[in-house]
């Protein structure tokens, strides 16, 4: 009989076992897309946050009064002093390493301090000196006795010394570049009368040949008490010894004088540049037309604020800000409020810059600064204008104390670096007014250390990077809209760094290239066609790699000229210098970098130095670069670093 029934079979073991090793594969594979996916998505956010933080750090950078003169390459000496190098190319972001440390000091005849780590001359630290930050003194401050001024790219390395007994820090702070008048001191046949030719206290007369210098006087009413002022003068000089050009600074003393006669008016008087002496015993020779001059302010006082007070010479400051931990300084700085009004010298009849009341404008002031660290981050906020006041940072993953670091060592503070260092401090995340730079909230773990009525002032989401403020201590003080500025570091050694072409150029002839420390980061030559260079090239430091350049007044020639022209003129030219290391030039011994004016003049054959004996009449840098940097964790020694820059072109005058 026949079954009715079909038999109905089930999987085996040995099918469903197969079946399952086929899904296995199939969802491993799958799931093996998943992770560069993430990996993508992770690097397309970090690249969008530096972004918005190089065009942020860009923006911040036209807001200022002028942007900084340059920023270029230095180290600080065992002094606190700081010692210009010349120059670090714009993208070595390696480590710096004992050996490299132990050249540079060997070359530039310094000692670094005590302690001193490479990680402080490492990456983007390498570039780090601020030339020239400017601004007029501001409106004095109600409830400070003096003006406020918060430097852009604080903190900062400083450290507070004496010199004659006088307080001095690590940073110069000054007036405007005095202009230059070159004269003979001497008394001679053609130069009866050696008197320095001035007009007005803007100017100063050299004699190189005899290491002599003059200002014009600052005259005093007869019941006055005698004062000096200060100048600071920078120069490069020749160390034969070392075979390099050294940059040297001097300060020049100059007292005060009581009226004269009509019949015998004060005078300007010659006085001698005081001597500089190289590590070979020897006296620096001023390299004639390189040196700068600039009236200097007084430091008052190395403890916060004006302690002693201010007197009635606008040209003084002090600290606002307290001295941190490991030779840091937040960098807010106070300035005699008579800086505001007082530009003029009521008792020098030879001041010709006399302005009517309505027409008084305040001094200006120019800090030049070395940066502490540029992994710590400056976020600019301002607090929210309703509760919650929450204010996002930049970045998530806040740094906080205690924090196991990617080399096993504990994390040990914002202005720290050094494992071994046990010093207290004060803070992971600072917050600060940049209405008056007093400290809002410092925060340690998480929580501000500071407490209003019994609460935190502020709290800390370190992985979403997120602080939120006390409402009541927020709203009591009327603190909502006001501007910060929040200062911490982050995981992955977030940082930024800002490259800026020099303001001007110093235009060098053939010799200053028989080494390389004749070269500095604001030095060009034009070449000539001798030992590899180009006659249509205009030669750089290798730090100034990837900037752009104005040249003014370039005289030229070209192949198959007009006879009754054979010489070409541009009165403004706009160049990019060469940023490709591979065609850098190697002349004597030494690279450069280079602009070349075929780039717009395509027929341009060579420089040419008639008809006004010189080819060009001025270099100056017109661009800037905000660069944003993290990396990698690191692994095996070895770290791979991301960077974004964000380019801008500033405005530029003609000299």
């Amino acid at each position: 009989m026949t079954n009715r029934y079909r038999i109905r079979r089930g999987f085996t073991l040995i099918e469903t076992l197969v079946a399952m090793v086929v899904l296995l594969i199939g969802i491993l594979a799958l799931v093996s897309l998943f992770p560069p996916g993430f990996l993508v998505l992770q690097q397309t956010n970090e690249i969008t946050i530096a972004q918005v933080m190089a065009q942020q750090q860009i923006s911040d950078l036209r807001k200022m009064p002028a942007p900084p003169a340059a920023v270029l390459s230095a180290l600080p000496d065992q002094n606190g002093n700081i010692v210009l190098l010349n120059g670090a190319p714009p993208d070595d972001l390696n480590p710096a390493t004992p050996a490299e440390l132990s050249q540079l000091q060997l070359q530039y005849n310094f000692t670094l301090p005590t302690g001193f780590l490479p990680y402080f001359y490492s990456d983007i630290n390498r570039i780090r000196f601020i030339q020239g930050e400017q601004f007029p003194v501001p409106v004095p401050a109600p409830g400070v006795d003096g003006s406020i001024h918060i430097l852009q790219y604080g903190p900062v390395y400083n450290v507070f010394h004496t010199v004659n007994g006088n307080p001095a820090d690590s940073i110069s702070v000054h007036g405007p570049p005095m202009t230059r008048d070159e004269e003979d001191s001497q008394t001679g046949l053609n130069n009866p009368n050696p008197n320095p030719n001035l007009r007005n206290l803007n100017e100063y007369a050299i004699d190189y040949g005899h290491d002599q210098i003059s200002f014009y006087p600052h005259v005093v009413p007869l019941n006055s008490t005698l004062g000096i002022r200060n100048f600071n003068m920078s120069f490069s000089a020749y160390d034969s010894i070392a075979g390099v050009y050294t940059t040297q600074s001097v300060t020049i003393t100059v007292p005060d004088v009581y009226p004269g006669t009509p019949s015998a008016p004060v005078q300007p008087l010659w006085q001698p540049i005081p001597s500089v002496i190289l590590g070979n015993g020897q006296t620096a020779v001023i390299n004639p037309y390189s040196e700068t001059v600039s009236r200097a302010y007084r430091l008052v006082s190395s403890t916060p604020g004006p302690n002693p007070p201010f007197d009635s010479d606008p040209y003084e400051y002090a600290w606002l800000s307290p001295q941190e931990p490991n030779n840091a300084n937040r960098g807010v700085l106070l300035f005699n409020p008579l800086g505001h009004v007082s530009q003029l010298d009521p008792y020098n009849p030879g001041d010709t810059q006399a302005l009517s009341s309505s027409q008084v404008q305040g001094l200006t002031a120019y800090v030049d600064y070395l940066t502490y660290d540029n992994h710590i981050i400056r976020d600019d906020r301002s607090i929210s204008n309703q509760a919650p006041y929450a204010t996002k940072l930049s970045l998530g993953g806040i740094r906080s104390k205690g924090d196991i670091l990617s080399d096993q060592t504990t994390y040990n503070g914002l202005y720290h670096n050094d494992p071994a260092d046990a010093s207290p401090d004060e803070q992971d995340v600072a917050v600060e007014d940049l209405t008056n730079g007093a400290i809002i909230a410092q925060i340690v773990s998480g929580t501000s250390v500071q407490l209003y009525n019994g609460i935190p002032r502020a709290t800390l989401d370190a992985k979403n990077g997120i602080i939120t403020f006390n409402s009541k201590y927020i709203q009591n003080f009327n603190l909502e809209n006001e501007p910060v500025r929040i200062l911490y570091r982050a995981e992955r050694s977030w940082g930024f760094q800002l490259q800026k072409a020099a303001a001007s150029y110093n235009v060098v002839s053939a010799g200053a290239l028989s080494s390389p420390g004749a070269f500095t980061s604001t030095s060009c030559w034009v070449g000539d066609g001798a030992n590899g260079s180009s006659t249509t090239r205009i030669y750089f430091s290798p730090s100034e790699a990837g900037k752009t350049i104005n040249v003014g007044d370039l005289h030229y020639t070209i192949l198959n000229p007009d006879p009754n022209n054979p010489n070409l003129e541009v009165q403004n030219l706009t160049l990019p210098i060469n940023d490709n290391t591979a065609f850098f030039t190697n002349i004597n011994g030494n690279l450069y970098t280079w602009a070349d004016i075929t780039n717009q003049i395509p027929n341009a054959v060579s420089f040419t130095t008639v008809p006004t004996g010189r080819a060009i009449d001025y270099v100056q840098g017109v661009s800037a670069r905000a660069r944003i940097v993290w990396r990698d964790p690191v692994t095996n020694n070895f770290i791979t670093w991301h960077h974004v820059d964000a380019d801008t072109i500033l405005s530029s005058t003609t000299p």
